[in-house]
């Protein structure tokens, strides 16, 4: 028999690394053409490697290997293992991606947002805190005891850089139950009201009646959470959040406040504390008059004021953005609560800001 007339398996097998007899394997190493055969099967091999490195980029490639006289695409065709490998692989590869594009999406966008009006926002107000997807429709009342505002907000779109979204807002002076609004009523008629929200951009929207509504949020891919007054489990990447703080000096406990709050929802702002015996507390993400460098990993901030060393425990994560990073911390020893009317989020958290 002519060992060039031989099947190709026994080719395929020798490029594998299988073992073949000696009389084949003679052979091929002083025949020109069954050498060539070799060849091809390596351009084949190479040819794969490139359509599985480059399927995410660019259409994957027509092979066309030379025809002769042991490729015929009319015949039985033997493909080394290498290459079955190779397109096992991009199956696989191409598998993936098709099942991380279907989890984006079956997986809608979240629109988290604050609604506060812009005065109290000067004076630290803590913010409405809304959650919405695509299709949100809702009525919400909220006010200081004398005037409500009635808030009518639908959010037409999450998008991954923008919202579409219409609010309407009314202020109701001399109001005090939001059951006599009607909001569902007088608030109905949306039409104009629409805008186009990009987060970083604060909006402000004017209120019926007096008054400017201050719209801020962001696109999350998650379901965001809080807890006790709306404040977020997570803060964003310029934000400080404690709860349930604890403070720690050495091995004493120096406050333990199961259910407090303190946020720095602003960059020109401050999250504060008050600790009876040690001071107004001031933390910030920013350098300011009189602040030290603290270092926040997670629920748990370390500082030291003077000589002494203090842990800050939160029950949450306390800064947003890459782990561990630098809190500036402030504290007046002479501040008392009794006889400054001291309240978390009053002006007095704002810091001087180098």
């Amino acid at each position: 028999m002519n060992i060039c007339d031989s099947p190709d398996e026994l080719l395929s097998a020798l490029y594998d690394g299988e073992p073949v007899p000696a009389e084949f394997a003679q052979h091929v190493d002083t025949c020109p053409d069954c050498r060539a055969r070799l060849r091809d099967y390596s351009h084949i091999g190479a040819e794969l490697r490139l359509m599985a490195s480059l399927h995410s980029s660019a259409p994957v490639p027509q092979i066309r290997p030379r025809r002769s006289k042991f490729f015929d695409f009319t015949g039985k065709i033997t493909i080394p293992k290498f290459a079955i490998a190779a397109v096992a692989a991009l199956f696989v590869v191409m598998t993936v991606g098709l099942v991380q594009l279907h989890a984006r999406q079956s997986n809608p966008l979240w629109f988290q947002f604050t609604l506060t009006e812009k005065d109290k926002k000067a004076n630290g107000s803590l913010p409405l805190q809304y959650v919405a997807q695509t299709g949100y429709d809702d009525y919400s009342a909220g006010g200081d005891g004398q005037t409500l505002i009635g808030t009518h907000v639908v959010v037409s779109q999450v998008q991954t850089n923008q919202v579409e979204l219409a609010i309407r807002s009314r202020a109701y002076h001399q109001v005090t139950n939001a059951d006599d609004l009607h909001l569902k009523t007088a608030l109905k008629d949306i039409s104009g009201h629409s805008l186009i929200y990009t987060p970083g951009a604060p909006l402000e929207i004017p209120i019926e009646g007096g008054g400017t509504l201050v719209l801020d949020g962001k696109i999350v891919d998650h379901k965001p959470r809080f807890r006790e007054m709306g404040i977020p489990l997570e803060p964003g990447p310029n934000e400080i959040i404690v709860g349930n703080p604890v403070l720690i000096s050495g091995k004493r406990v120096l406050m333990d406040m199961k259910g407090a709050n303190t946020i720095q929802d602003g960059p020109d702002r401050a999250a504060v504390l008050y600790v009876q015996g040690v001071g107004l507390l001031k933390f910030a993400l920013q350098p300011f008059s009189g602040a030290i460098e603290g270092k926040a990993s997670w629920g748990r901030l370390e500082f030291k004021l003077g000589k002494q060393e203090y842990t800050l425990l939160s029950v949450s994560q306390i800064c947003g953005g890459d782990q561990p990073r630098t809190v500036w911390v402030s504290n007046n020893p002479n501040f008392t609560y009794d006889s400054q009317g001291f309240v978390s989020g009053d002006k007095v958290s704002e810091p001087n800001w180098k």
